[in-house]
């Protein structure tokens, strides 16, 4: 009996793994190879099986279910990531999963001259990135705590009515290549570091990052030499 079981088991497992490789490798999902791409976006946050779902509603697998055992069985089903993404018909299962583990392509974030820390996030909520208000609602002082320059300038810098400093100061107008996945602290660590190799030694020279400077005035200086950089690139 236990023989007879044994044999049923294995036999299931080999039938299982037989059909993962199959639909998983060898069959392409819809639509015929060459065919054009279809984009489609999975939103930060999205579970699992909602993606699965999605993919199935939107025609680019035949059945949900086989594409979350496949993807369990790969152990790809907690490290699909969200964005925007252009998927070509005719990929195998294999191929959408890994297009999908891997994550969209990065993001080009134009940081405009003058714009403002909300129109900032405004720009980047809209391209998916961060959900609104994360930006704004970041606190410079905990981005300070590994940055002495800013430590220094935060301590100094007068901000008349206000307690607490915004990233509004250091907007460094560029362009910055971002990741789907990227939490609003680590796109906002970007643009100091932006700030802190491309301002800071200008900024020093000149005295503005003195006391009694507003955060305008760091802003403006910041817009003048984020136009030169353009102007130059």
């Amino acid at each position: 009996m236990k023989r007879l079981r044994s044999l049923f088991i294995f036999s299931f497992t080999a039938l299982v793994l037989a059909g993962v490789f199959y639909f998983g490798i060898v069959r392409p999902e819809v639509g015929p190879a060459g065919s054009a791409a279809k984009k489609i976006e999975i939103k930060s946050g999205a579970g699992f099986r909602e993606i699965a779902s999605l993919l199935q509603a939107q025609g680019f697998i035949r059945s949900k279910y086989v594409f979350e055992i496949y993807a369990l069985l790969r152990g790809r089903a907690r490290v699909l990531k969200p964005g925007n993404y252009e998927i070509a018909s005719g990929l195998s299962l294999s191929s959408i999963v890994n297009v999908l583990a891997k994550g969209p392509e990065d993001v080009q974030f134009v940081l405009a001259p003058g714009m403002t820390a909300k129109e900032a996030d405004e720009k980047l909520s809209g391209l998916n990135l961060i959900k609104a208000g994360e930006l704004n609602a970041l606190s410079l002082r905990d981005l300070a705590e590994s940055r002495p320059w800013l430590t220094k300038i935060l301590n100094q810098v007068v901000f008349k009515g206000k307690e607490e400093l915004s990233l509004e100061g250091f907007l460094f107008p560029d362009t910055y290549r971002l990741s789907f996945g990227s939490t609003a602290a680590e796109i906002t660590s970007k643009i100091l570091d932006n700030f802190e190799t491309k301002a800071l030694p200008a900024l020093a020279a000149k005295g503005s990052a003195g006391p009694g400077r507003t955060k305008n005035h760091c802003r403006d200086f910041g817009k003048t030499l984020g136009n030169r950089h353009a102007a130059s690139g």
